[in-house]
């Protein structure tokens, strides 16, 4: 920043003002380009992750009700901002020790209190819908209206089944509740029925009932079982039964089949040797009684036995006979 006289001497030396105009136009330069990049920077709003955002200009107050943003950075100008909410699924808990129980009364107008837990979740496209209606406040409105149903559905089933159709009861609150989170641009996911108490004497009663139901069941489920052991044993004894039988007849068929055979081979046998013989006696002009002499010497030759005691007379003739 320093001006060099002719001689080589500095200008400032004797003009003290230009050098300070210098200095003044150097710092004004530096501090233009610092606004200028905090400007800029300034004109970058960000939705952060796990969001969704609304545009806001809050210079003319005017909330953006035709775009909604997700997470990231995004260059809108000065003067702009998100309205942010939650795009997780989000719970709405009624259960613990720092949100009041719901209280209600059954149908048959015993008092009733619930502890319930529901998820929920914002519908993207309806996000200006529900800005114009409830501004940022929907979560109080969300968990007013949940009372408000959970109240109604009570007052619609009996105490006794509460212990005996939970789940039911666990499916018509969800019905109703995403019946009615639609009308404030949200989506109800899910329902637990976690907790449900009513008077003391009651819940005896139900104890004991419920004791009972269980010890007929048993009782029951033991007259099944009897009854399916006798079933099984008699099918066994049919079994058994059906296999004697079969193995008798089997038996039986094959001796009488046997016997059959032994007489039809028997029956072959002696009119083959009735055959034999009468063609012996006519090749040989045998008379009958040399015919039986013959085969009574045929049959002794044919015997195996080492020793034979022959005692007995001849066959007589069929004359002498």
């Amino acid at each position: 920043f320093s001006a060099m006289c002719q001689d080589g001497e500095c200008c400032c030396c004797y003009h003290p003002c230009a050098c300070w105009k210098l200095v003044s136009y150097a710092i004004l330069a530096v501090a233009a380009i610092i606004v200028t990049v905090v400007l800029i920077v300034c004109s970058f709003q960000w939705v952060e992750v796990g969001f969704y955002g609304l545009d806001v200009n809050y210079v003319v107050q005017i909330v953006d009700n035709k775009n909604t943003y997700d997470e990231g950075r995004y260059f809108h100008g000065l003067g702009h901002g998100f309205i942010q909410y939650p795009k997780t699924v989000q719970t709405l808990d009624f259960s613990s020790s720092s949100v009041e129980l719901i209280t209600s009364r059954t149908k048959d107008g015993l008092s009733l209190t619930l502890g319930i837990t529901l998820q929920y979740e914002l519908i993207r496209n309806s996000l200006p819908a529900l800005y114009r209606l409830l501004n940022t406040e929907y979560i109080e409105i969300l968990m007013s209206t949940s009372r408000d149903v959970v109240r109604d559905v009570a007052s619609h089933w009996r105490a006794v089944e509460f212990f005996r159709n939970r789940s039911a009861i666990e499916y018509d609150l969800r019905a109703s509740l995403e019946e009615s989170f639609d009308k404030v641009h949200a989506r109800c996911t899910d329902v637990q029925l976690k907790s449900i108490d009513l008077p003391a004497a009651f819940e005896t009663s139900i104890e004991q009932t419920e004791v009972a139901r269980q010890d007929i069941e048993k009782a029951v489920f033991e007259l099944s079982s009897a009854q399916v052991l006798a079933q099984t044993r008699i099918m066994y004894a049919q079994v058994n039964q059906t296999v004697a039988l079969t193995a008798a007849n089997a038996t039986a068929l094959a001796k009488i089949v046997s016997a059959k055979a032994s007489a039809q081979g028997l029956n072959l046998t002696t009119t083959a040797t009735a055959d034999a013989a009468a063609t012996l006696a006519t090749l040989s002009e045998f008379s009958p009684s040399d015919l039986i002499r013959y085969m009574y010497i045929q049959a002794l030759q044919a015997h195996s036995t080492g020793m034979l005691t022959v005692g007995l007379e001849p066959p007589l003739s069929p004359a002498s006979v």
